[in-house]
């Protein structure tokens, strides 16, 4: 592997330490605000929240679609057993609303919070939302209770398949194709900024991560963190434990982190 590709390698590493540690997101925030970049961070949990809604809109469908053609909803894997048509309108509302504020404050030409992001990105994704305004208004107004499917007339595809992707979209566009069906049709979707959140992940692990590991604040956190751990290894050790990576044990503060000790600037 070159040195490049090690880099690359040692700042995504830090930065899923970074955001999965309550401390060092945190600090992270905070050194993102005075660097005037914070939107990225943002903006990347944003869609995280995005995400969790609309997996749980999924796997809520799922129970539902099971419940209506016999199964008992409890053995639908949710957990739940207040799955209503009323409910699943409602999360379809709020994962609809959501999304169309992702975009109008990161990602719109001109909006409040604008991502740094290249033209044909922000282009794919300002021509896909737009063809989802206009299904939305084309959409006719029915609800999850009438007719036999479980599934609403709506601009949120409730299913774990993507229907098409702003990518997608454009190539058709700009190979002078036209969508022929109603499958084709842009929906609200799981994956609907999932292009944006990869480039925004790669931006702050490449250019805000190798800054904020420089910083005094970090590399003394770091640093207690590698005291604490060499100071549980020592006592296991005269307890005649071993380790506590050899024996799979952690302190519950640490986590995850003793991956991290070889990526320490310094240490």
């Amino acid at each position: 592997m070159s040195s490049s590709s090690q880099s690359i390698t040692s700042n995504t590493t830090r930065l899923n330490l970074i955001l999965s540690n309550a401390i060092l997101r945190e600090m992270f925030k905070n050194f993102l605000k005075q660097n005037i970049c914070y939107e990225n961070l943002e903006f990347y949990l944003e869609v995280l929240d995005y995400k969790d809604k609309f997996n749980t809109l999924i796997n809520s469908t799922r129970a539902y679609t099971q419940a209506i053609t016999g199964q008992d909803l409890s053995t639908a894997g949710t957990g739940t057993k207040e799955v209503s048509p009323s409910n699943l309108r409602e999360l379809e509302m709020q994962i609809c609303t959501q999304a169309f504020a992702i975009y109008e404050t990161y990602l719109m030409l001109g909006s409040p919070k604008e991502l740094n992001l290249p033209h044909q990105m922000r282009h794919g994704i300002t021509a896909y939302m737009q063809a989802v305004v206009q299904n939305m208004e084309a959409l006719p107004s029915t609800s999850l209770a009438s007719g036999s499917s479980p599934e609403p007339a709506s601009s949120v595809s409730s299913t774990s398949t993507t229907p098409t992707s702003p990518s997608s979209t454009q190539d058709r566009e700009e190979n002078g194709e036209r969508k022929n069906s109603d499958s084709e049709s842009e929906l609200i979707h799981i994956s609907l900024f999932d292009c944006i959140h990869e480039h925004i992940f790669r931006l702050m692990s490449t250019d805000s991560v190798p800054k904020f590991t420089k910083t005094d604040k970090y590399r003394e956190v770091m640093m207690n963190r590698v005291r604490q751990r060499d100071s549980m290894n020592n006592k296991r050790s005269s307890n005649g434990l071993g380790s506590n990576v050899s024996n799979g044990l952690r302190s519950p503060l640490m986590g995850n982190e003793y991956l991290e000790w070889s990526v320490i600037p310094g240490v």
